[in-house]
């Protein structure tokens, strides 16, 4: 049961976690233009680079608030500060995910199934204590 539990995780974390998706569809996308306003080539969705948000039918005002958005211009960014926006996005969810999987042999099965996808994308595996969030 133990294997099937650590797939089923791996899974979730690959595609909800790792793979870059719009927020509505779910459709991945791996293109990035420049503009932080982005819209989805299979839905209507505009949403956030930063943060991935769903944004209606504009994305601009939200990209031009964005507690994620770096400093400079309000809806430009580079490669870089896009990949590292979105490492510091990966990280966050995959320490939360990890950290909400209450069994900890589990737990530790699912961190090592999803190193090597992890470490492609430069996110760190680390095991969170869930009762403190504190590094075990």
């Amino acid at each position: 049961e133990r294997e099937g539990m650590t797939g089923l995780h791996r899974r979730r974390i690959v595609e909800e976690v790792l793979t870059l998706r719009c927020p509505r569809c779910f459709v991945a996308f791996v293109d990035f233009e420049g503009c932080m306003a982005l819209k989805c080539n299979a839905c209507p969705c505009h949403f956030c680079a930063w943060c991935l948000a769903d944004c209606g039918n504009d994305a601009h005002a939200h990209v031009r608030r964005c507690i994620r958005r770096a400093a400079g211009d309000h809806y430009f960014a580079s490669a870089e500060q896009f990949e590292a926006a979105q490492r510091r996005r990966r990280q966050f969810l995959l320490d939360e995910y990890l950290a909400a999987i209450e069994d900890h042999a589990v737990r530790e099965a699912v961190a090592a199934a999803v190193e090597a996808p992890a470490r492609e994308l430069g996110i760190q595996v680390r095991c969170v204590n869930v009762v403190d969030g504190a590094p075990l």
